[in-house]
């Protein structure tokens, strides 16, 4: 039988984070809760989850990383603290990985009125960005990547390959996906009925516009040596006066125009190697974060 630990990366208002841990008890035989808020462990919070405070907030893809250090089990499940899901997904998740060969496991998303979230993802034909699959299978099957915000990882491939945490928020879960399927391991999408993503409930707003900006062309330098990168930069450079205009003609303020041209900016710099940049979350210099 397959064993799991649970991981909640958290941030912002415990309650939500508190509620998904506590259902997560139901499959887990342990609970992690990174808290890269560096909230202290809260009185409510119950005594078998473990409730871990790292040194700063080092993103979502080096949250898991310290996850994997703290468990034993078979398979790492990460949950956003925004989900609502069953025992019954997650079992049948988990049944994927009863072949050695398959590494990552995701299950279909959904809105709150059962519309397609994702059912897993590929890469755009021409840039090779990543695009969300909207039509879900009517069986469990290969896909290039899942989404982070319900991820089963197969805990000693992860201890090998490890989550590069210098993205910090956004397109690491496809940078590990891709990396796991050229090691010769599988990603797999399993069709459910009982999986729910509220969506950006806690990370929302202009904060999203620099990672979404910066990271595709970090994600394109990494896999896609060569020129091609600059093709990706000009393309999110359109969609950044996309951004601006919106934000004219709106009247909303210019909050996330300025989050993409900080975002193409630092595109342009060189990826860490390892851990994120000191000053992370990098849109806390402009923004309140």
């Amino acid at each position: 039988m397959t064993t799991c630990d649970s991981v909640i990366v958290h941030y912002g208002p415990l309650e939500a984070t508190l509620h998904v841990a506590r259902a997560a008890l139901a499959w887990s035989g342990k609970v992690i809760v990174v808290a890269n808020d560096l909230s202290p462990r809260p009185t409510e919070c119950p005594k078998q989850v473990e409730w871990v405070v790292p040194s700063r907030n080092l993103g979502f893809g080096e949250a898991l990383n310290i996850a994997c250090g703290r468990s034993s089990a078979d398979v790492l499940l990460a949950l956003n603290n925004d989900i609502l899901l069953d025992s019954v997904a997650v079992a049948l998740c988990l049944e994927e990985f009863a072949d050695p060969s398959v590494a990552v496991v995701g299950p279909v998303l959904r809105f709150p009125d059962q519309s397609i979230q994702s059912a897993g993802g590929h890469l755009s034909r021409t840039l090779q960005l990543p695009v969300m699959d909207l039509i879900a299978p009517h069986r469990p099957q290969d896909c290039t990547w899942v989404t982070g915000a319900v991820m089963a990882l197969e805990r000693e491939t992860l201890s090998r390959i490890k989550m590069d945490g210098t993205f910090f928020l956004g397109c690491e879960d496809v940078d590990y996906c891709l990396r796991a399927s050229r090691s010769g391991m599988r990603v797999r999408v399993v069709p459910v009925e009982n999986a729910i993503h509220f969506g950006s409930v806690v990370i929302s707003g202009p904060r999203w516009h620099y990672y979404v900006t910066r990271n595709p062309v970090w994600l394109c330098r990494k896999h896609r040596p060569g020129p091609w990168w600059a093709v990706v930069l000009v393309h999110q450079a359109v969609l950044t006066c996309r951004v601006g205009f919106a934000d004219l003609l709106k009247r909303r303020g210019r909050a996330r125009t300025l989050s993409c041209l900080h975002g193409l900016a630092d595109s342009l710099r060189r990826k860490p190697e390892s851990v994120p940049w000191r000053d992370e979350p990098r849109p806390s210099r402009w923004l309140r974060w």
